[in-house]
Parts: structure tokens; C-alpha cells; sequence
């Protein structure tokens, strides 16, 4: 069976372009929005409680975690990260910190 290369030619454009839009659509979609960070304390097994920050992000889909990067107060000591776990939308990603000081804080996601 022969197929005619002017009929051919225009169904595999159509295939590709809705590959193409299909693909865009589902990166685009699968960003989480909405996201705030939220700075707090939590009670430690032993007493006492830990510093936490928290990102928080309300609609989209995919995945975010809070990064937070601080300078220890002797700076020969270098920079202090700390990253909280990988969490879906709607949920809380929560990380201890210590009492120095904030350089960065921000929301990271895939």
C-alpha cells in the first residue's frame, strides 16, 4: 500500500505540534505557585525548641522544599545550609535553623 507524501506530510506535523503542546502544558502545569516561607519554633525531644523555616506552597503540582543558607558568626567558618525535605503542594517543608544570621531564604521546586 502506497501512501501519497502530500497527505503523509501533514499528519506528521499535526502529531508533532500536539507532542510539542502536550509536553509544554504538563512542564508548565507541574510547577508549584502560591509559595510563602514561614519562620517558627518546634519543641526538641529533650526540651527546649528549635528554630525552623518553612515554605508552603497553596496550588499548582509537583513538588517544593525550603533552602536556607546562613552565615555562622565567625565568617573563617563559612556559610550554614539548611534544606528541608522534598514535600507535594499543600504540604509543609520544615527545616531547623540556627540563631545566626539569614542570608538567603527561598522556595525551591520541580
Amino acid at each position: 500500500m502506497r501512501i501519497n507524501r502530500w497527505v503523509a506530510a501533514p499528519c506528521i506535523v499535526s502529531v508533532l505540534a500536539a507532542t510539542v503542546l502536550v509536553g509544554t502544558a504538563s512542564n508548565a502545569a507541574a510547577i508549584p505557585s502560591g509559595c510563602t516561607i514561614s519562620y517558627g519554633s518546634q519543641p526538641r525531644p529533650g526540651g527546649g525548641t528549635q528554630a525552623t523555616a518553612s515554605s508552603f506552597c497553596a496550588s499548582g503540582t509537583g513538588e517544593h522544599r525550603i533552602y536556607v543558607r546562613q552565615q555562622h558568626f565567625d565568617p573563617s567558618a563559612g556559610p550554614i545550609v539548611c534544606i528541608g525535605p522534598w514535600v507535594p503542594v499543600g504540604s509543609y517543608s520544615t527545616t531547623g535553623i540556627t540563631p545566626h544570621t539569614i542570608v538567603e531564604a527561598r522556595v525551591e521546586t520541580r
